[in-house]
């Protein structure tokens, strides 16, 4: 599996919970999925609900130029400029004479649950495959996360830290490429 921050929650789960069928793992700036206090559980829920219901009912908002939507785009996250403009080429749509994203802005929502930090070191101390953590210098910093303590729950971790920030894929995609296919010939697949 290799899986980016969203995707990396879903694969810490998978990886823990059927760790026989995975034989590897690399994951760029997440490890397993954002936990939660429990004593915030009531308040999460409601907002998250307020969100699906408040906003089932808006517009995902569109831009007068692609080079706009570009923008937003860019002002939303830890995006370059032209990372953001490839983003913008190939997620948005013409709508008359604006432009509107595809993705589904649900995406944006609060997560409705949250697993504990317990439940999340749970899945991952049965992640048995090897694993790589890729981290940008700049990337994601949460008190959520627990990098070190997270990634010495997994046997076989290795973690790396590359230039550049949350997106460092889209920035720097030739130093990251090369390093999960390192990781990938370091590891062959059981099967090969």
């Amino acid at each position: 599996l290799v899986s980016r921050p969203r995707g990396a929650g879903c694969s810490g789960r998978l990886a823990g919970a059927a760790p026989r069928r995975v034989d590897r793992l690399a994951l760029m700036e997440g490890l397993g999925p954002w936990s939660g206090d429990p004593v915030e559980g009531p308040e999460l829920l409601e907002v998250a609900t307020q969100q699906l219901l408040y906003k089932k009912r808006r517009r995902a908002p569109c831009y007068p130029t692609l080079e706009e939507a570009a923008e937003a785009r860019r002002q939303a996250g830890d995006l370059s400029p032209e990372a953001a403009m490839t983003l913008a080429r190939r997620g948005t749509r013409k709508i008359g004479e604006r432009w509107a994203w595809r993705t589904d802005p649900r995406l944006t929502y609060r997560s409705p649950l949250y697993l504990t930090e317990e439940q999340v070191c749970a899945f991952l101390d049965r992640i048995n495959a090897p694993a790589l953590l890729i981290r940008g210098e700049t990337g994601l910093d949460s008190p959520r996360q627990l990098w070190e303590e997270r990634a010495s729950r997994v046997s076989a971790m290795e973690l790396d830290t590359l230039p550049g920030g949350h997106h460092l894929h889209m920035d720097q995609p030739a130093p990251v490429a090369e390093r999960i296919a390192r990781f990938f010939r370091d590891h062959p697949r059981k099967s090969d």
